[in-house]
């Protein structure tokens, strides 16, 4: 555990960071002490979402709490909302469209000895598949694309567990976002006229809630926005790691060929070994706690290293090795 003096998410108060699987699992397990952090009080996104409601998108930007003001309603809009999907029932819809796509990628370069895999595979399938299940038309691949990098910009560029830019950059990629934003609720207008089989469409009809309301339009493109932004970066980042083991490890390549049932096990060792978010900043103490004989005073943020939680010797014996053999535990 370490700590930053100052930080925290309250005047006078700490950031923590947490590398041991044991307390990581102890904060994610117990939101009533480790609440999520407010999107109000992010000092990292206040510049950006300030841009963001000047171009006319406040209710997008503030829908996070009037969709999920408590975890009881978080909940129930991830079951009616995304669960039909990418749930772990709606997701089985899309299997012949996701082989499909995968299958017309891998034919596209197999001939060639040689391929550019992040670029033409592992972030192409994925961006393929959720531009698809969303509804986004195919031809603005490109355009997603670059909307696809600013959303995940402060997370790769941003500095300290609180992902700061600096302000022109803040600024430069507030004005991305905000095109995104403009350019989501564009397509919500045209599936109100010619409705599909896919996300949008869905969101604008359905009802929820105890009393059946509709979404606002900026609630859907919420909605939309966490989907794209989800459906795109960590599966890219799995999938390059997978393809990575596999291509150092002939002789874990001839197990999976001849036992292919051990590959659900394979691919949540590569999500352990290289998990997709190596860390994030989404917890607080909602009360003075202590761990590891620490005081962590009330108002403290909690940065998760889910990265080295995972290849933590005290949870996972050899952590550095892939085994095939160890359960579904990791972060």
């Amino acid at each position: 555990m370490c700590r930053i003096p100052g930080v925290g998410d309250q005047t006078g108060t700490d950031a923590y960071i947490l590398t041991k699987y044991q307390d990581i699992s102890l904060v994610l397990r117990d939101p009533d002490r480790f609440p999520l952090l407010s999107d109000e009080g992010d000092p990292s996104t206040r510049l950006e979402r300030e841009i963001i409601s000047s171009q006319g998108f406040a209710d997008a930007v503030g829908a996070r709490e009037t969709l999920r003001p408590n975890r009881d309603i978080q909940k129930l809009h991830r079951q009616q909302l995304t669960d039909p999907w990418v749930g772990p029932t709606g997701a089985l819809r899309h299997k012949t469209m996701v082989t499909r796509i995968a299958n017309e990628l891998i034919d596209s370069w197999r001939n060639d000895g040689s391929v550019e895999f992040v670029r033409d595979f592992a972030a192409a399938l994925p961006q393929t598949v959720i531009t698809k299940i969303i509804g986004f038309p195919l031809k603005d691949m490109r355009r997603l694309r670059k909307w696809e990098e600013a959303q995940v910009q402060r997370f790769v560029f941003g500095k300290t567990h609180r992902n700061l830019m600096p302000e022109e950059e803040e600024r430069a990629n507030a004005q991305a976002l905000g095109e995104f934003h403009a350019y989501i609720q564009q397509q919500i207008d045209i599936k109100r006229t010619q409705p599909c089989d896919d996300m949008i469409s869905f969101l604008i009809d359905v009802h929820i809630g105890p009393d059946q309301s509709r979404l606002t339009d900026g609630e859907i493109s919420s909605v939309i926005y966490g989907m794209h932004i989800g459906g795109n970066e960590t599966t890219q980042y799995a999938l390059t790691a997978e393809a990575m083991l596999l291509a150092e490890d002939a002789e874990l390549r001839s197990t999976l060929q001849q036992d292919r049932s051990r590959v659900p096990f394979f691919v949540q060792e590569a999500l352990r070994l290289y998990a997709p978010k190596q860390g994030l900043s989404t917890r607080r103490a909602a009360e003075d706690v202590e761990m590891r004989g620490i005081r962590i005073p009330e108002g403290s943020i909690l940065h998760m290293r889910y990265g080295a939680g995972n290849r933590d010797e005290e949870a996972f014996p050899h952590a550095a090795d892939l085994d095939l053999a160890l359960p579904n535990t990791h972060k």
